[in-house]
């Protein structure tokens, strides 16, 4: 994905639910979680979605992969029958 991507079409495409608090982009919203500019290979994880960071530009994401969701430990345990 490219990081200048609107997170509204990113929430829309891939039925995300990242939070927009006045943020534009997934490079927005990335710089403004970390509060830095990440280095190559870094994975951040926001709302439960791991985000590569797989090139960079000019003190920008260029490019990103965005990675389905991690269960949180509740659906863990109501997976395996602990609830």
């Amino acid at each position: 994905m490219d990081g200048i991507t609107p997170i509204r079409e990113v929430n829309q495409s891939l039925k995300l639910k990242l939070p927009l608090d006045g943020l534009k982009t997934i490079n927005g919203l990335i710089m403004e979680h970390l509060g830095y500019l990440p280095v190559l290979g870094i994975t951040v994880l926001i709302e439960q979605h791991p985000m590569e960071i797989r090139k960079t530009r000019k003190n920008a994401i260029k490019t990103l992969i965005i990675y389905p969701a991690l269960p949180t430990p509740s659906q863990k345990e109501s997976e395996h029958g602990k609830n």
